[in-house]
């Protein structure tokens, strides 16, 4: 039996990470509900070595983060850890990038997440499957260097859509 994929769930929302205006990591993964107008709760942790400008994916039991930052030594990232939207448990690494970056933007596909461009000027697309614990791959590159970008996409051919923010804005 093929279950569809669906990006965005119709119950929960998931945020992991981030920073505070004092660049302080955040490593809650928070839960928030889409059928209540209730407070958001903690339900785990990412590790430590989770920061903030992490690229997020998702699989339908899983949320991923990719690469991200570290702190206070403000190093760039490799690690790829999932964590679980059933039972609230802390996040694991499951993998690697093919290379160290953060504000990278994160896609998701039908099994399998995606990290693309970041800061060090990266364009390198890294794949990695969602449906088991495994290093990415890289499979391409973008246009030209992006972070920090805001993703959608569509089973509709030419109908994907990405912004991010170039070098040349910063």
């Amino acid at each position: 039996i093929s279950i569809p994929f669906t990006y965005a769930g119709s119950q929960y929302g998931f945020a992991a990470g981030g920073t505070t205006n004092s660049n302080t990591p955040v490593l809650i993964i928070g839960q928030h509900s889409y059928t209540s107008d209730i407070d958001a709760v903690s339900i785990g942790n990412l590790q430590a070595s989770a920061r903030g400008w992490s690229a997020g994916s998702k699989s339908m039991t899983h949320g991923y983060v990719a690469g991200g930052v570290s702190y206070p030594a403000n190093n760039g990232q490799t690690t790829i850890q999932k964590f679980k939207f059933a039972d609230g448990t802390s996040s694991i690494n499951t993998g690697v990038l093919t290379t160290t970056t953060y504000s990278g933007i994160g896609l998701s596909s039908d099994g399998y997440g995606y990290s693309a461009g970041g800061d060090y000027q990266l364009t390198k697309i890294d794949k990695y499957p969602t449906s088991s614990d495994t290093n990415a791959t890289n499979i391409g590159n973008l246009t030209l260097y992006r972070k920090q970008g805001i993703t959608s996409a569509s089973d509709v051919p030419g109908g994907y859509h990405a912004w991010a923010r170039h070098a040349e804005h910063q």
